[in-house]
């Protein structure tokens, strides 16, 4: 019997004499008292025997304490390999449009707007494609990208059709979700959203008018926020459930209140979800100077989870365990813009040297870049591989790994005790 490499252990805020147990491989959460938490440390430190059966067996339960010969690493590792390579699911974000109506100031993709809309080449191959997939797979998810994918409604709604009858025929559970700036959410393209069975739609807005004018914007510098509030509220009775996106730096940071209260005054929170978005700078876009560090970024965004406008549903933000950190790491998630090029990452589309393979062209082709994305293991990684977080970290964000962004880690290792420590009251008090 040994204890987890995972354990996390503090003294417990909300009640003294306790301690809060969290363990990162099991997920695991737990009150201890401090008699008992002492045992463990003389377990641990000493080499003492624990004298109390339940206390071993409760241990035991949260993988507290495993065996001897469990090589926790080395089930990572399993999980990992075993979900990066798995085939019963394939998830596309697909960019009917490389075109977008906005020019928002930290976009990485505006050296990559262009007026290219997907030809009905690229479309037929993109069913083909697909089509291919459906006898060994289970879940077809897409999430529709751009660009801004409501400027491309038709061809979303002409895929859309073709999708869903083929995931019936060969009986695939189909889920399909927008990121879309907002603008364009008219009566008519939410009824063709609805019709083409999309289930949620992300969106943004930075802030109260002033500031999210000066961040969103269209092509010719109006601004865009009194139209996205306007069909938000007047179409909140069909719209689909909307994850509200509030991007944040810097330059915005103190007017995150005043978003939220516009949102209360316009009764629009039992409609959208506000969360805080990280703001970085992808390929030198952006201002460095203008960013938030990470771990800045992620006690703001604790404090903001941990809100009253949040605070019921805390719970939701408690940590996961991962097999891999995202979609860009897993073999059957592809993201193709509306050239039919192929990319890992949502970051990358529109740079072409960073393509693996083109729908036009016999789809996956090998390359540095694919073996970047596909074939790092953290649990190999020097750092990584004797981290605690691991397990629900998993070696952090592919993109900024690949761009040598050394501040890719997740945002638990910043604010993991604040989490557990309200989390737990938060149940121990329901």
């Amino acid at each position: 019997m040994k204890e987890s490499y995972y354990n996390f252990f503090y003294p417990y805020e909300h009640e003294e004499g306790k301690y809060v147990a969290y363990n990162a491989r099991s997920n695991a959460l737990a009150l201890i008292e401090e008699k008992n938490y002492k045992k463990l440390v003389n377990f641990r430190e000493k080499n003492y025997e624990i004298d109390d059966e339940k206390l071993i067996e409760d241990l035991k339960k949260g993988f507290f304490l495993i065996d001897d010969d469990d090589d926790e690493l080395a089930l990572i590792r399993y999980n990992l390999l075993r979900n990066k390579y798995s085939t019963n699911r394939l998830g596309l974000t697909i960019a009917p449009t490389s075109d977008c109506n906005f020019r928002c100031i930290y976009c990485y993709e505006k050296n990559s707007i262009n007026t290219s809309y997907m030809s009905e080449e690229t479309q037929k191959n993109l069913i083909n494609f697909i089509k291919n997939q459906l006898n060994n797979i289970r879940y077809l998810s897409i999430l529709w990208y751009g660009g801004e994918p409501l400027l491309a409604i038709d061809i979303i709604e002409k895929l859309s059709n073709e999708i869903i009858e083929l995931c019936n025929k060969y009986n695939v559970v189909y889920n399909s979700d927008m990121i879309s700036n907002g603008y364009l959410l008219s009566k008519k393209n939410i009824e063709t959203i609805n019709k083409c069975e999309i289930k949620s739609i992300q969106i943004t807005l930075d802030g109260p008018p002033k500031i999210h004018d000066q961040r969103r914007f269209l092509e010719g510098g109006k601004g865009t926020f009194e139209k996205i509030i306007y069909n938000l509220y007047e179409y909140k009775n069909i719209i689909p459930p909307v994850a509200l996106r509030i991007n944040v730096d810097k330059k915005n940071v103190d007017s995150i209140n005043e978003i939220i209260q516009i949102l209360k005054d316009k009764n629009l929170l039992d409609k959208v979800n506000p969360y805080l978005g990280y703001v970085e700078n992808i390929d030198d876009i952006y201002d460095n100077n203008n960013c938030l560090k990470y771990n800045e970024f992620s006690k703001l965004d604790f404090s903001f989870n941990n809100s009253e406008l949040n605070s019921s549903t805390i719970t939701d933000k408690y940590p996961t365990i991962l097999s891999s950190f995202c979609a860009a790491d897993k073999q059957n998630s592809i993201v193709i813009n509306s050239d039919g090029k192929m990319y890992k990452c949502w970051n990358d589309i529109g740079i072409k040297e960073m393509s693996v393979g083109d729908l036009n062209n016999s789809n996956f082709k090998p390359s540095k870049i694919l073996y970047d994305y596909m074939l790092y293991d953290p649990t190999k990684d020097n750092v990584c591989s004797v981290c605690k977080f691991m397990p629900i970290c998993m070696g952090g964000c592919p993109s900024r790994r690949i761009r040598k962004n050394a501040d890719r880690c997740s945002r638990y290792k910043y604010t993991i005790n604040e989490y557990i420590q309200t989390i737990a009251h938060y149940i121990k008090m329901r």
